[in-house]
Formats: structure tokens, sequence, C-alpha cells
């Protein structure tokens, strides 16, 4: 799976290179998405390599910043479908200045939290069976919440909260 996935990836960053009419806030947030997914398929095509200490990290590093980066652009793009729906006349009042500045914004502020939740457990990562990810002691289920799964749990609570509006 992670191979179609990895193609679908290829498609819409290709797409969204390829068209500058694409290059607009929705489609450069799904665009991101979509290098988060690439990310996460790439470390799992990797297999076993429990061997391989520093490459069991970046497996587990890319995992966790992958997932977390696509959780987060999901959510962003909940909040600004709201926003839009809310405050239509805000977004009215931006310059396309404005609306690049914010995007910029967004996106290098998901980059690095999305770094700092991979980075936080990164001795701890080390081979589970399938592939390297946060370890399972004591410490590895306290990172585990939270720099992955309750990040991406406040995520979906977002999106689950802002869609039915």
């Amino acid at each position: 799976t992670s191979i179609i996935s990895l193609i679908a990836d290829c498609f819409i960053i290709f797409g969204y290179l390829a068209f500058r009419s694409l290059k607009k806030l929705a489609f450069t947030f799904v665009f991101c998405i979509a290098l988060g997914d690439v990310c996460r398929s790439l470390a799992q095509t990797w297999g076993d390599v429990s061997d391989l200490t520093a490459l069991c990290r970046i497996q587990g590093w890319l995992q966790t910043f992958g997932a977390v980066a696509m959780g987060l652009f999901f959510a962003t793009i909940a909040a600004v479908c709201l926003s839009i729906k809310k405050f239509g006349g805000w977004w009215k009042t931006k310059t396309q200045a404005d609306i690049k500045r914010f995007q910029q914004l967004v996106v290098l502020f998901v980059a690095v939290f999305a770094m700092i939740c991979a980075f936080v457990p990164w001795n701890t990562y080390e081979y589970g069976g399938g592939w390297c990810w946060i370890d399972d002691s004591s410490l590895g289920h306290i990172l585990r919440y939270v720099c992955y799964y309750g990040v991406l749990f406040v995520c979906l609570l977002l999106i689950l909260i802002i869609y039915p509006e």
C-alpha cells in the first residue's frame, strides 16, 4: 500500500508543481499533506532496518513527522473552511500577499511543530516488528501519546467538531 500511496502522492506533487493555477491556499495544504505522506510511505518501504540504529531512528522520525504534519494540515484545512464560512467578509479584505503570508506561516508552524514531535522521541525509536518506531518502554508510551496519538487525536477532534458546521 505504501507504493500505491507514493504513486498517488507523486500525482498530486507533480500536478501542483506543473500548474501555476493550483498554487492557491487549499491546494498548497493538499500538496503539503502529500509531502507528509511521502515521508511516511518512503519510511515504510524500507522494511526491517533493525540492525541499523541510525537508519531505524530516521525511519521512526519520518513516520512520526509525516503523520503529525498530515494531521495538522487536515485540521488546518478544516479550520480555514470554517473561518471562510463564519468570517467570509474578513477573508475578502485580505490581499493575495496577506493570504500568501498566512500560508507561509501555517506551513512553517506545522513543519516546526511536526519536527519537534518527531525529534523528542529520537532516542526511543527502535525496531518493533515491521518497522522502527517509538519503543514499548514506559517513557515510550508517554512519548507516543504526547508526540503522536495526542496530537492526531486533537486534530481529529477538531475536524469532527468543524466539519458538521
